[in-house]
């Protein structure tokens, strides 16, 4: 199953929701495009046998707002 996990960063000083930066997300280790990169909530991609085995993955690098399956028919 693929899900879409939401995460939260530390607040970043220079964010300014009125005047989002577009750049590098600052949740992927390869060159993703993010609208919105000195934000606190990013979102991704990620497969796991089901929620609770995402959570467990991903809980360790960050904190999670929220979990969604993703519909693959």
């Amino acid at each position: 199953m693929r899900y879409i996990v939401t995460v939260k960063l530390l607040e970043n000083l220079k964010h300014n929701p009125k005047d989002k930066k577009m750049g590098q997300c600052p949740v992927h280790k390869k060159n993703h495009v993010c609208t919105d990169a000195t934000g606190a909530h990013h979102s991704f991609l990620i497969s796991g046998k089901s929620i609770e085995d995402v959570r467990k993955k991903v809980e360790t690098k960050f904190y999670i707002t929220r979990i969604e399956e993703v519909d693959e028919k």
